[in-house]
C-alpha cells in the first residue's frame, strides 16, 4: 500500500511546465514522507509494541472492566462461530466470493 501510494505522486515529479516546477518540491517531500512512514512501520512500530505492551510482573491480564471485558468475550465467540461456518462451507463461501467480484457495480 506504501508503494503504491508513493508511485501515485512519483508522475508529478516528471511534469514539465510551471505546474511541474511549482509542484515538484510538493511530490518530492509527499514521497519521501510516505515512504519514510513505510518503513516506520514495518520496522519500529512492532519493536515498540514489544516493548510497551509487554505484561508486568504479578499484574493479571483481564484489565478492563467486566461489562467491557464480556462484550469482548462475546465479540470473540461470534467471530470464532462465523469463522467455522466460513471454514465448513469453503465452497459455497468461494462461489459468493467469485459472485462478488463478478457482479457488476
Amino acid at each position: 500500500m506504501t508503494v503504491s501510494l508513493a508511485a501515485v505522486f512519483i508522475p508529478i515529479l516528471f511534469m514539465s511546465g510551471i505546474l511541474g516546477r511549482l509542484f515538484r518540491e510538493f511530490a518530492v517531500t509527499i514521497t519521501t514522507a510516505i515512504l519514510i512512514s513505510g518503513v516506520v512501520s514495518i520496522t519500529l512500530t512492532p519493536m515498540l509494541c514489544s516493548r510497551f505492551l509487554r505484561g508486568r510482573p504479578g499484574c493479571t491480564r483481564k484489565r478492563a472492566s467486566p461489562p467491557s471485558w464480556s462484550a469482548v468475550q462475546r465479540l470473540f465467540r461470534l467471530y470464532e462461530w462465523s469463522l467455522g461456518l466460513v471454514l465448513r462451507h469453503r465452497v459455497m463461501m468461494l462461489a459468493v466470493f467469485a459472485g462478488v467480484l463478478l457482479a457488476p457495480s
